[in-house]
């Protein structure tokens, strides 16, 4: 039923974000290695990893690739908050009000656009198994998984060398 679909929709967003955090925990913070490869990678497949499950698993879970584009967001959003939390209240002492400004502004943002585009990629799959008739294949959407994962590298190297210079705190 439509019910059904939106309450998975619901527990995959915000799962999604739960789990995204937690395999970012177990990366050690402030290395340019997890901070420019690792943590983009990891962080981009776990914000889409249950909703990529649901549609390798139980497509028809979702009635609408709009539900998985809102997984990517929530999911996205969900842990840019939970990392922002992390960040200024553990990683970071006293944080000014700029860096607050820029991790509730820029790195939500971030977050919140690198999980969407990825899970452009999964709509992507969803409707290619649906309009093909045959088993979803993540290979359909894999340009914007690399895509999410690149931008968000990127990114985390501009975030590293300006952290490192000082500019950021």
């Amino acid at each position: 039923t439509l019910e059904f679909t939106w309450a998975v929709t619901a527990a995959v967003a915000v799962l999604s974000g739960l789990a995204a955090v937690l395999g970012a925990l177990f990366m050690t913070p402030n290395v340019f290695f997890a901070a420019v490869f690792a943590a983009p990678v990891t962080e981009e497949i776990l914000k889409i990893a249950l909703a990529i499950w649901v549609v390798e698993k139980r497509p028809w879970w979702f009635s609408s690739s709009s539900q998985i584009l809102i997984c990517g967001l929530a999911a996205g959003l969900a842990f840019a908050s939970l990392e922002n939390l992390l960040y200024l209240t553990v990683y970071i002492s006293d944080p000014s009000a700029n860096i607050i400004l820029w991790r509730w502004t820029i790195c939500v943002g971030l977050h919140t656009g690198c999980s969407f585009i990825a899970a452009l990629g999964v709509a992507r799959v969803w409707n290619t198994f649906r309009a093909e008739q045959r088993r979803p294949q993540l290979s359909d959407g894999a340009f914007c998984f690399v895509l999410a994962m690149v931008l968000h590298g990127c990114y985390n190297l501009v975030a590293t060398l300006l952290q490192f210079s000082g500019a950021l705190y």
